[in-house]
């Protein structure tokens, strides 16, 4: 059982939605953001979640459980459970939800739930594109899209581009497998979140922070590297966190700005 100001944004699976409408759309993301901020809680001893998580073990077991209603055996992604709903679909699945679930799988050690993505990922994707090969809010035909969908969205099941997936992910891969001698190309690409950290340090839009967010942190946690820590010296703590006081806005989890806050005071400046 999460902390108890977690709860009331918990459904019947367990999972994190919205908390007025329930909507499930950006669970995955949220579970990824949830279980990696505890994972870097634990390292700062903080009260709350340290009495939870005592032992990794309990972290470790929790987390791999909701995970488990994520991801089917081959390694197939979705955002959320409930096949009644579009985002229980299994080609809605999006980089902005990859990166976030693929960093709590590194900080967790979650290696063969990271393996059996990597290989739907490689055969599906080629490692190079997600697999929401569908548009968001679309269901699969129009009788149900009307009685299911809102009635600003217009129905159209086409395919769609899916996501390019590149050298972020590709980090996380070697984050999760800790492939070491693939230390050296883990350094040039946390160079482009170098990139990524005067970006939000200069431009106030908050847009994609919790990949940023989720990125910055398992580098701590996981293989640093000194590209990442140029990147923590760059990212203001304050900035950042007002970022994504801003991003998670009450419908999305409030509390998830302050779960990251010790951690981003701690690596980053000020």
């Amino acid at each position: 059982m999460k902390p108890i100001h977690v709860r009331p944004y918990e459904d019947k699976f367990g999972m994190l939605v919205q908390l007025s409408n329930r909507d499930g759309g950006d669970t995955s993301r949220n579970m990824g953001m949830y279980w990696l901020g505890a994972c870097a809680i634990e390292e700062l001893s903080i009260s709350e979640y340290t009495a939870k998580y005592a032992h990794p073990g309990i972290l470790f077991e929790e987390a791999d459980l909701d995970f488990e209603k994520l991801q089917r055996s081959d390694g197939r992604m979705r955002r959320h459970p409930d096949i009644d709903k579009w985002y229980g679909a299994w080609d809605r699945f999006s980089r902005d939800q990859m990166i976030p679930v693929l960093a709590a799988y590194a900080a967790l050690g979650l290696k063969q739930r990271a393996w059996k993505f990597f290989k739907d990922h490689l055969k599906n994707g080629w490692l190079l594109f997600s697999t929401n090969t569908k548009h968001n809010y679309m269901y699969p035909t129009l009788k149900e899209h009307l009685a299911k969908s809102t009635p600003d969205v217009q129905w159209n099941y086409s395919d769609k581009m899916p996501d390019l997936t590149v050298w972020d992910v590709w980090a996380l891969y070697i984050r999760c497998f800790q492939s070491w001698y693939l230390w050296p190309l883990l350094v040039v690409f946390d160079g482009f979140t170098v990139i990524d950290a005067i970006i939000h340090r200069y431009l106030s839009d908050s847009k994609h922070v919790e990949k940023f967010v989720s990125i910055l942190v398992v580098g701590d946690l996981v293989m640093p590297t000194p590209t990442m820590r140029l990147a923590h010296k760059i990212t203001s703590a304050d900035n950042i966190i007002s970022k994504m006081y801003r991003y998670w806005d009450g419908e999305d989890p409030p509390w998830m700005a302050s779960l990251f806050a010790p951690t981003l005071r701690r690596i980053c400046s000020k």
